[in-house]
């Protein structure tokens, strides 16, 4: 488990550097901005485990209600709505949970990495696509491989 959360780091080190988080609103001090307004609780894992998954409170879950945030403005509001509506409860309070880990820390961890890339993928904008010309060649060989279809089908057709 601790090399898929390893891998997981990684991975979002190099999406956290690529040019589709460039539109991301989130900035290292809204980061820590935002964390401020995290809470977690801590809740028994579910499933099996055995006896330690009776006593120890090791999953845990992240609520943030983005509604009483202070850090976006009304339409980065909307747009955490729309995209993540759903993660959101009717209260507006954004829920994730972690038990796939035997630590709390880690599976704290493992929530606030979700956290952050939901955020950035809730304010990722992909490029307008620029609309482009077929080349010259290229309606050559359309016009080839219909005129080649119609031909074939022609064939078709002559009686013996």
């Amino acid at each position: 488990m601790l090399c898929h959360f390893s891998i997981f780091l990684v991975v979002l080190n190099v999406l956290r550097h690529n040019s589709f988080m460039s539109n991301s609103p989130l900035s290292e001090h809204l980061w820590s901005q935002i964390q401020r307004e995290i809470s977690f609780t801590a809740q028994r894992s579910r499933g099996p485990g055995g006896q330690n998954v009776n006593r120890t409170n090791s999953s845990v879950q992240l609520r943030w209600s983005y509604l009483e945030s202070a850090q976006f403005n009304e339409e980065q509001k909307t747009t955490i709505a729309e995209k993540l509506s759903s993660w959101i409860t009717k209260e507006g309070i954004l829920c994730i949970r972690s038990d796939i880990h035997r630590d709390q820390e880690l599976n704290k961890k493992e929530c606030l990495m979700r956290f952050q890339k939901l955020l950035e993928m809730s304010f990722f904008r992909p490029k307008p696509r620029k609309a482009t010309k077929p080349t010259y060649s290229s309606k050559l060989k359309r016009k080839e491989s219909k005129s080649r279809r119609s031909e074939i089908k022609k064939n078709r057709t002559e009686k013996w």
